[in-house]
């Protein structure tokens, strides 16, 4: 598993659920499962309610990367 540093994080242009995952130590899923019910104040979750895709692709994430750093040091816990 990559770890990335807090200046990764920071020079992304975006930041994926599978980088937040290696950022924080934990899955990717549990990433989205934790935005898509939000549990995890680093972003928000969308839900594209389009028929003709699978439920795991009708879900968009923006990830700010500062609050990513700041959860990953307790400064936030609530959405």
């Amino acid at each position: 598993m990559a770890r990335y540093t807090d200046d990764d994080i920071r020079k992304a242009s975006k930041i994926t659920c599978k980088m937040a995952g290696e950022y924080l130590g934990i899955s990717s899923m549990a990433v989205s499962i934790g935005m898509r019910n939000n549990l995890l104040p680093i972003g928000f979750a969308i839900h594209n309610e389009e028929r003709d895709r699978s439920y795991s692709e009708s879900w968009s994430y923006h990830i700010i990367g500062e609050r990513l750093i700041a959860y990953k040091y307790g400064k936030i816990t609530e959405v």
